[in-house]
């Protein structure tokens, strides 16, 4: 699936459910969250967060991911803190035009 067809709707489908990380060490990580926004220009401003495994922090970078469903994408994430159970937190965020002019 093509990084712009990954839309808030389509991640919230997959919450709970596990992406991996396919670079340097394998990691899983669980869709926590969805959170959306939309601009009074119409545009689409979302992020997601990903609950990883207590005791291995991933650094802020892009990152190849993998899912069952949505396939192979890239995307950078952000670690953004453990959460109260110790579990490490990482936030990607999108931000894509949809007001005139944009790209499809």
């Amino acid at each position: 699936m093509e990084l712009t067809e990954l839309t808030a709707e389509v991640f919230r489908r997959h919450l709970g459910e596990t992406f991996r990380v396919l670079d340097g060490e394998a990691l899983e990580l669980e869709l926590a969250a969805v959170e959306s926004a939309r601009t009074s220009a119409g545009d689409e401003c979302f992020s997601i967060c990903f609950k990883g495994p207590r005791g291995s922090c991933l650094p802020q970078k892009t990152y190849r991911i993998a899912h069952a469903a949505l396939g192979e994408f890239a995307l950078f994430l952000v670690p953004i803190g453990p959460d109260r159970e110790g579990f490490h937190r990482y936030e990607a965020v999108f931000n894509r035009r949809r007001g005139p002019g944009a790209a499809p």
